[in-house]
């Protein structure tokens, strides 16, 4: 079985460096691509499963963003399963003033270099704390286009998914501020992570998503 992991908006393999997976699992790492222009997310996830080998069975994890595509990619690929963390499984989830955003277009409005601003206020919002969380934020901020940024944005508040997928597990910690889990509909909270838990939080959540992939190894 492939374990196939969906890193946050513009994040990259090192997301999720201090998890330890099952032997018993091939991990692979999903590649961000660059959006075209005027393309929908519906668009840009079917480009993004030519990585996926949807001949085998497969598990998908994803964070933020990543939790998002991994929903949409449910519908393109057929996973077994989809673990989300610190991420929303449908538009209903999204907080007020995501939803705020969508109603005015205000994302549209924001000149795209701005999306690539990394200040402190950003670590705080992700709850990156430590020197080297802040500076592997900083690195993902700098790493990609302002074009991917403002793409990636847009669609996360255009968001259309009104379902959540039946074969899903959600871990949210209680302190995200990007993606509150009060309006959420978690199945598993990590008292006090924030959006940056899956890497400062990682042996919770390694726990939970061991006992996950197990479960499914266990009924196949």
């Amino acid at each position: 079985m492939t374990v196939y992991l969906i890193s946050g908006q513009a994040a990259d393999r090192r997301l999720f460096e201090n998890i330890p997976f099952p032997a018993s699992v091939t991990v692979k790492h999903l590649q961000w691509i660059e959006p075209l222009k005027r393309e929908t997310l519906q668009q840009y996830c079917r480009r993004l499963s030519e990585q996926v080998n949807n001949r085998e069975n497969c598990i998908l994890i994803g964070v933020s963003l990543g939790g998002i595509v991994a929903v949409e990619l449910n519908q393109i690929i057929n996973p077994i399963f989809i673990i989300l963390i610190s991420s929303v499984s449908n538009k209903r989830e999204l907080p007020p003033q995501i939803k705020f955003c969508r109603l005015l277009h205000l994302q549209r409005l924001v000149p795209a270099p701005l999306f690539k601003w990394h200040n402190p206020l950003v670590n705080w919002i992700f709850g990156a704390k430590t020197t080297g969380e802040k500076k592997l934020l900083r690195f993902y901020f700098r790493r990609v286009t302002a074009n991917y940024m403002k793409w990636a944005t847009d669609v996360i508040v255009n968001w259309k998914n009104t379902s959540r997928p039946g074969n899903l597990f959600h871990i949210q910690g209680t302190a995200d501020r990007i993606f509150p889990h009060s309006y959420t509909k978690a199945d598993a909270l990590i008292s006090g992570g924030t959006h940056f838990m899956v890497h400062n939080r990682a042996d919770e959540i390694s726990k939970l998503i061991s006992e996950q992939i197990m479960l499914v190894q266990k009924n196949l």
